[in-house]
């Protein structure tokens, strides 16, 4: 489960929630922060910190030595790994407790890369950052994910990212789709990113976990089997799961749940066919900007 500690990032990504969503789950205070972490504790010893970027907090060290007295299992960080172009730092945190890093990366692409996050020198940052954790991945027992969001600027460029992260060692990647929280914001139409995810899983990545997140159930055909997370799509060079619509995010107060949870789902609709789908109960539908 992960909680969001800030909003502060050094990244300005065109398609970033934080504005419009996670203001409504964002801990307040300090005191919040604690708080939050001991009502996960109660429900799983797995927490992912996420952001904003939480690279960015001088406090970041306390609260994961929090989370290790706390005696979660797993401790997980969700960056967009530019600060840990400092490889001191990356081992820090290692040795404070984390285990899990999910870098994002939009694409291998530096030029492609910065225009995605509107910062200059973001992609050779984000690169340098996730070669450090590879390395000390082969020193400390850690593992490491990339997360992508397929969109208008990557999404012809994305054999070409997940070729070159697999090169440099990446084996476990997160595709997920674009939340398009304005209609008139560039985004890819359902049929591009049909030929997209249809590429995407061909792509032959040996001893590889890819998993699709968010995407319409109904837009990828052939054989699905079920499993906790998701679907099954393809079981081998790479294992591809189709992951269902789920939110496991900590939200405090329930007028704050209701009010980010009301907010998520008023983008999607249900359109004819969904009526008779045998997936109705588990997928949130389409996202009304398609139409």
């Amino acid at each position: 489960m992960d909680i969001t500690l800030t909003l502060k990032c050094n990244n300005y990504c065109v398609f970033c929630p934080r504005k419009d969503f996670l203001k409504a789950i964002v801990c307040r205070s300090q005191k919040e922060i604690y708080s939050d972490i001991e009502k996960i504790r109660r429900k799983t010893d797995n927490i992912a910190l996420s952001g904003g970027e939480v690279t960015l907090m001088s406090n970041l060290p306390e609260i994961i030595s929090f989370c290790k007295e706390k005696g979660f299992k797993e401790i997980g960080i969700i960056t967009n790994g530019r600060a840990l172009k400092n490889k001191r730092l990356a081992r820090d945190l290692i040795q404070y407790g984390v285990r899990d890093f999910a870098v994002s990366v939009y694409s291998f692409n530096n030029r492609i890369h910065d225009r995605i996050t509107g910062r200059s020198g973001s992609g050779s940052d984000t690169k340098k950052g996730l070669l450090n954790l590879i390395q000390l991945s082969r020193q400390y027992p850690v593992s490491i994910r990339v997360n992508i969001v397929l969109n208008y600027w990557n999404h012809q460029d994305i054999h070409r990212t997940l070729e070159a992260l697999y090169a440099c060692g990446v084996r476990n990647f997160i595709v997920a789709e674009q939340v398009i929280m304005d209609k008139d914001s560039k985004h890819l139409s359902l049929n591009e990113i049909k030929k997209d995810l249809e590429q995407i899983r061909n792509i032959p990545l040996r001893d590889t976990r890819l998993v699709l997140r968010g995407f319409p159930i109904c837009l990828l055909k052939g054989k699905k089997v079920l499993v906790p997370e998701g679907f099954v799509l393809k079981e081998s060079d790479p294992l591809v799961i189709l992951e269902k619509h789920e939110v496991d995010t900590l939200i405090k107060e329930k007028s704050r749940k209701s009010r980010y949870l009301r907010k998520f789902s008023r983008l999607f609709t249900r359109i004819k066919p969904c009526e008779s789908c045998e997936y109705a109960q588990i997928c949130m539908g389409i996202q009304k900007a398609y139409f």
